[in-house]
């Protein structure tokens, strides 16, 4: 009798979001009835709901010792795993339950965001369009699967599946905040911060999701509010050399060119050499704004032979060029650059007003405006 009193009173706890009461109830009736199978299940889903992944997965391998077949108790401990990037053992036990119940479409579509975790996006993708036949309105599987098309860099995919995340669920911080890169992307800078300030800042957020943060308020030329979430991203990850180096940019905008050429100096130290031609043309863009223009052509040229197809390189010769009237090579360059994407934002501004009244210049951004 005791023992039910407590679980109903757990239960008026847990409805509050009286997680430690709860517990606290809930233990206490494990003390009266040790091993009660019915209090471990209220226990499981209130450590899930805490996020408290250890003493769920404690819970559920001490439940599945009681009744190995149970495949709902089979599926948590699998997201269990999964939070905790046991990402073998969590496919294994996601293929345990399609095994056992082949009609479990959420135990595909959680295995799906495994194969995306381990970079095996073909099968991820069949994995959560296989779940989303069957759970149409599932807002979560609509933005796991937006993060496979923005992997595959598909990125008005990634949108339309955002935004029908969103749609069925509108408070979910975390699509919202992907919508907000994707926008980015997709050159709609106004959009991307409107959406940006949508999302709370009580959100978790990892390094590069500050960098990306920094990155729209950087297009958007808050360059204050992308200097601090910048600093932010090298606080939570002092190798995250495209924080760095993205930082580098901000001082050089602010004229603080010690403070950029030191980050890039940074950024070089740690690149393992895929960063590299970025990191080359960032000295050249530097030294492009101190007017150290043959510094700027070296490093750009530099970056051109650490990648021949790397257009922004091309873009920075173009304006060096520009401000230096070589305009043979000022023109070569700019059409290498617009053929290679650039838009017309990406021209630096004194470049742009200089050439405004330019024939050529204009038929060339013509398409760009």
């Amino acid at each position: 009798m005791r023992t039910n009193e407590l679980i109903i009173e757990s239960q008026k706890h847990y409805n509050n979001g009286e997680f430690e009461k709860a517990i606290q109830k809930l233990n206490h009736a494990l003390i009266i009835k040790p091993g009660d199978f019915e209090i471990q299940r209220l226990l499981l889903d209130i450590y899930f709901e805490q996020d408290n992944i250890e003493l769920a997965l404690k819970t559920s391998n001490e439940l599945l010792e009681k009744d190995n077949d149970n495949i709902e108790l089979q599926f948590i401990k699998a997201n269990c795993l999964n939070e905790l990037d046991d990402l073998e053992g969590a496919i294994k036990c996601y293929n345990q339950v399609i095994s056992q119940n082949k009609d479990f479409h959420l135990a595909y579509g959680a295995r799906g965001t495994v194969y995306y975790k381990l970079d095996e996006l073909e099968l991820a993708l069949d994995d959560i369009e296989y779940a989303l036949e069957y759970e149409k309105k599932n807002a979560f599987l609509f933005s796991q699967r937006s993060l496979i098309y923005i992997a595959k860099q598909d990125f008005e995919l990634a949108l339309k599946d955002l935004n029908k995340a969103l749609r069925i669920d509108k408070d979910m911080q975390e699509a919202r905040l992907n919508r907000a890169f994707v926008y980015r992307v997709l050159g709609k800078e106004k959009k991307a911060l409107s959406e940006l300030e949508k999302v709370d800042d009580e959100l978790l957020l990892d390094s590069e999701s500050y960098h990306q943060k920094g990155i729209i308020q950087f297009k958007n030329n808050e360059l204050e509010k992308a200097l601090n979430n910048y600093n932010i991203a090298i606080n939570q990850d002092p190798n995250n050399i495209e924080a760095i180096y993205s930082r580098s940019l901000i001082y050089c905008k602010l004229e603080q060119f010690d403070k950029s050429l030191r980050d890039l100096d940074l950024a070089m130290k740690l690149d393992s050499n895929h960063f590299k031609d970025y990191l080359l043309n960032g000295y050249g863009w530097v030294y492009f704004k101190m007017k150290q223009f043959e510094k700027a052509i070296k490093y750009a040229q530099d970056s051109l032979k650490e990648n021949a197809d790397f257009h922004w390189a091309n873009l920075t010769l173009a304006e060096i060029y520009g401000e230096t009237e070589q305009s043979e090579k000022f023109y070569k360059n700019l059409k290498i650059a617009i053929l290679g994407g650039i838009g017309i934002k990406d021209i630096d501004e004194s470049i742009r007003i200089k050439y405004s009244k330019d024939k050529e210049f204009k038929k060339l951004t013509k398409k760009l405006r």
